[in-house]
Parts: structure tokens; C-alpha cells; sequence
């Protein structure tokens, strides 16, 4: 019986860390949604004072947010989505790889 060599031992971590990706930065969520929370209540102010929700999140600068942080997890972007027919709002950060979680917002349908 032979025994793995180091060689053979890195190859298989390199490629299994390949094939799985690496991990998460789940560190970073915390403070990603107190980021969001602080968008979400621009989005409530702007609907408050216009009537419906801006198209953009950058509609929302300098008046009602004076900046818009963007996430550090995962895609590190905001997806926001604007429902014009329902009056509500998504707002989302996806994972950077398809099985990381997502983490979202939303305004329940105001039927």
C-alpha cells in the first residue's frame, strides 16, 4: 500500500476547491443588511413624499440617502426591481455562486 505524497495530497485540495468554490463571505451580511435597512427606509421616505417608488435606487441620491453602499457579499451589487402595477418593491443580493443564499427585501402586495 502506498502512501499519498504531499504533491497528490495538494492537487486533490486544489481541485476539489476548484470544483466546490470557496466558501461564502458570510462576515459580511451583518453589515450589508443594515446597509439595506437604511436603503429600504429611502425607498419608504420616496414613496411617502412621490406617491410610488423611484425606478432606480440612485433616484434616492442625495435626498433621500446620501449614499448607497454596495454589499460586500456575494455579487456585491444591489438588484433592485421596481413593481409599477402592484406598487411594491424588490430589493436583493445574490450569492456570488448559484447555491450561496440570496438575501432580499420585499413589500408585501398592498391589494
Amino acid at each position: 500500500m502506498s502512501r499519498i505524497q504531499p504533491f497528490q495530497l495538494a492537487v486533490v485540495f486544489v481541485s476539489l476547491l476548484a470544483f466546490t468554490g470557496c466558501p461564502a463571505n458570510t462576515g459580511a451580511i451583518r453589515k450589508d443588511l443594515q446597509y439595506g435597512d437604511e436603503i429600504v427606509a429611502a425607498l419608504e421616505k420616496y414613496h411617502a413624499d412621490q406617491g410610488h417608488y423611484p425606478d432606480t435606487l440612485w433616484a434616492l441620491q442625495p435626498e433621500y440617502i446620501r449614499e448607497i453602499k454596495q454589499p460586500r457579499y456575494g455579487e456585491r451589487r444591489w438588484d433592485y426591481t421596481r413593481y409599477c402595477e402592484k406598487g411594491t418593491f424588490a430589493l436583493v443580493i445574490w450569492g456570488a455562486k448559484p447555491y450561496h443564499d440570496g438575501y432580499g427585501y420585499n413589500v408585501p402586495d398592498p391589494k
